[in-house]
């Protein structure tokens, strides 16, 4: 099996090797996971996001968001949010459970709102709260000249991985196995 390693070290540097590809280039499949979290009912809501960390020594995985979003009261009342990540090319997946928390006015989100570009910043100058209700179609960009527009409404979702189900796809054989953070990551191998 190309690119696929078969022990447990390998296959967690494998892993963390795609997230930082993911991260550092867009147009790399994990640029843009799933990223599920459970609303009031108990449901699960899920929602494609824009990786901007992943950090394999901290176990961190990261995105912005609205802090109006649905998001960031899930989280807030779970503590938790689930990443799901698939690579066609690679034929690897990642469900990554998380420990998450939600960033406004500390310093993590300082210094993601510093490192965020214009363009992006201007999709948080929008006076309403993502998903709510709209007479029509709404496209319009803000265009303030304020480069601290918008920074009220900026939000970073950071979540320390817990659990990482890896799963590499071949014609040859399937690998899976559950990795679980404790002091260390110990591996259960699983039926693909």
């Amino acid at each position: 099996m190309e690119d696929c390693p078969k022990d447990i070290d390998g296959i967690i540097r494998r892993a963390w090797a795609l997230l930082g590809r993911g991260c550092a280039d867009r147009r790399h499949a994990f640029h843009t996971p799933a990223l599920a979290t459970v609303d009031e009912a108990g449901l699960p809501n899920v929602r494609t996001v824009v990786l901007r960390i992943a950090d394999a020594e901290q176990r961190v995985l990261a995105c912005h968001c609205d802090q109006r979003s649905n998001k960031v009261e899930e989280i807030a009342i779970t503590g938790h949010a689930t990443w799901h990540f698939y690579d066609a090319g690679h034929k690897t997946q990642l469900v990554i459970a998380t420990d998450a928390r939600v960033h406004t006015d500390d310093e993590v989100a300082a210094e993601r709102w510093a490192a965020t570009g214009r363009g992006s910043r201007v999709c948080y100058e929008r006076p309403y709260a993502p998903g709510t209700r709209a007479e029509a179609p709404y496209d319009e960009r803000p265009q303030s000249d304020d480069p601290e527009a918008g920074r009220a409404n900026f939000a970073v979702i950071r979540g320390v991985a817990t659990t990482i189900d890896y799963l590499h796809l071949h014609h040859a054989g399937h690998v899976r196995c559950r990795l679980v953070w404790s002091e260390g990551w110990h591996a259960t191998w699983l039926t693909p």
